[in-house]
């Protein structure tokens, strides 16, 4: 009889541990709390429009994009909070219809926003993600060229794949994209333009989850 006791408490100890303890290989969940931080180089391709007359410019340029949020898990592999999915711009590049490709000063992007990411299997690193974000815009002054300043809106989508590292960190890359559209105003002249920008962008992001 001690022995089917025995028996019967083995079993129950491997079935209640799980493949986990099966096997030897941790089984770690995305669930709870969710922090991540990311950054990674990004693209700028855009546009430049004058409220008045002509003068509209396309607008590219090598930019740094960042991403910090935190939010919650409301089920299975869904996360819901806030964030800041930003870049800075170092030397963007207006080119007229004109002709004649003209340096601008940096540009410092700001898009904040409640976002979603949801990973289809918790267990596991592959996820999606998007945001609504509210825009803001400093561009600095460089040589005889004024600074701005804007205000708008945005939005960003992405996806990537994440590889655990410990309990609850996981770290992978992110490829995602964002649209800014931020109505600008010269800070000395008082000059309107729309600037419009569509930026990919692959980050290495790191998450508490």
């Amino acid at each position: 009889m001690r022995s089917l006791w025995r028996l019967a408490i083995v079993v129950f100890g491997l079935t209640s541990s799980g493949p986990a303890a099966a096997n030897g290989i941790p089984v770690y969940v995305h669930d709870g709390f969710y922090a991540r931080l990311g950054v990674g180089p990004g693209y700028v391709l855009g546009t430049n429009e004058p409220e008045r007359g002509s003068g509209k410019a396309d607008v590219s340029g090598l930019a740094l994009s960042t991403e910090l949020a935190f939010g919650g898990t409301l089920a299975p592999g869904l996360v819901i909070g806030g964030g800041s999915f930003s870049m800075v711009v170092p030397s963007p590049t207006y080119s007229p219809e004109g002709g004649g490709d003209v340096d601008v000063g940096t540009h410092h992007v700001s898009g904040i926003g409640p976002f979603v990411d949801y990973y289809f299997d918790p267990r596991q690193g592959a996820h999606v993600q998007a945001a609504l974000l509210l825009s803001g815009i400093y561009v600095q002054q460089k040589d005889q060229l004024e600074s701005a300043t804007g205000f708008g809106f945005g939005a960003m989508i992405g996806g990537g794949y994440e590889v655990w590292i410990g309990h609850e960190w996981s770290i992978g890359p992110l490829l995602r994209l964002a649209f800014y559209n931020d109505a600008i105003e010269g800070d000395d002249s008082g000059g309107k333009a729309t600037l419009r920008m569509f930026v990919p962008s692959l980050l290495i992001g790191a998450t508490y989850h």
